[in-house]
């Protein structure tokens, strides 16, 4: 499963993101000043799917 995404060739009104790269926050750990902050639930990524 990927977790992350970036548009290579994006719409006009998404010009500005090109070459940045997106990450899932439900899919991906992440610490912030030495605490685990914990993964969201979201419509997308339901805790039974990850």
């Amino acid at each position: 499963m990927d977790i992350g995404w970036s548009y290579e060739d994006p719409l006009s009104d998404a010009v500005r993101v090109r070459d940045h790269v997106a990450f899932w926050c439900e899919l991906t750990d992440l610490t912030l000043d030495g605490v685990d902050v914990p993964r969201p639930e979201s419509l997308f990524f339901p805790r039974g799917r990850r």
